[in-house]
């Protein structure tokens, strides 16, 4: 059972069978009273007890969504999303914090960073909140119970102006020089970059739309002097070099 304050009230909700109660009471007694009493009914009704979902249930079905299916980087998700298969395999859903519990332990104890602790994670608690919102499967927000580690390193690395002048003069001068000096001003991962087509660029602005690692579509503006480069856009070149010319120009 589960009740929370709201101001001066007390609120419950619970879920059985794919229907929805919800309440209010002014003590978190009376809430959870009344939230069993309501759950008593529902389960009483003909045909209303609910199936018994299971964490690799959950995970299943999210591998066989188009929210999935769309991510540019599916693959990359259900390489961590196989990570929990020996922990989750047959456990009911509502477990799912103990059982995180758990893989954190052997994680740990394994040496596993806290970054790559954490990426795992968020893969379960999206397939949770999923769970909750869109699928309606559980009456609670379960990814509120799984909370990411603290301490994670940051990688980012922030320029400063003459840093990033050093840079791109470091680089060879047209297409190099071209794309380390859009990745500084944009911000753009360099697989969204590489894929850019001249059409997206317009208004000052560069337009991505949904096929990127966010699955969201976005408009990116372009901080000078990115803006006297965009004329080498679509750039032909390959990750490895990029990478290699961005490497020496380092």
């Amino acid at each position: 059972m589960s009740a929370w304050k709201n101001r001066n009230t007390w609120r419950w909700r619970i879920m059985v069978g794919g229907r929805i109660a919800t309440g209010s009471a002014r003590t978190r007694e009376a809430a959870l009273a009344a939230e069993s009493a309501a759950r008593r009914a529902l389960i009483a009704e003909p045909g209303s007890l609910p199936e018994r979902r299971t964490l690799d249930q959950a995970v299943v079905r999210y591998l066989e969504s188009p929210e999935y299916l769309g991510l540019k980087s599916a693959a990359s998700l259900a390489d961590k999303l196989g990570t929990w298969a020996d922990y989750i395999a047959g456990q009911p859903i509502d477990r799912a914090a103990d059982v995180a519990d758990q893989a954190v332990r052997d994680w740990m104890a394994k040496g596993l960073a806290v970054a790559t602790i954490n990426r795992r994670l968020a893969g379960l608690r999206r397939i949770l909140s999923l769970a909750y919102r869109r699928w309606q499967w559980i009456g609670q927000d379960l990814a509120a119970r799984i909370p990411l580690l603290p301490g994670e390193n940051q990688r980012q690395v922030w320029l400063t102006r003459a840093e990033a002048v050093r840079l791109r003069r470091a680089c060879p001068p047209g297409r190099t020089r071209a794309a380390v000096t859009l990745l500084v001003t944009t911000g753009l991962r360099v697989g969204e970059l590489l894929k850019l087509r001249a059409e997206q660029i317009r208004d000052g602005a560069i337009h991505l739309d949904a096929r990127t690692k966010t699955g969201r579509p976005r408009a990116v503006p372009i901080l000078p002097p990115g803006n006297r480069y965009t004329g080498h856009v679509p750039l032909r070149m390959s990750y490895d070099g990029l990478r290699t010319a961005f490497d020496h120009a380092k």
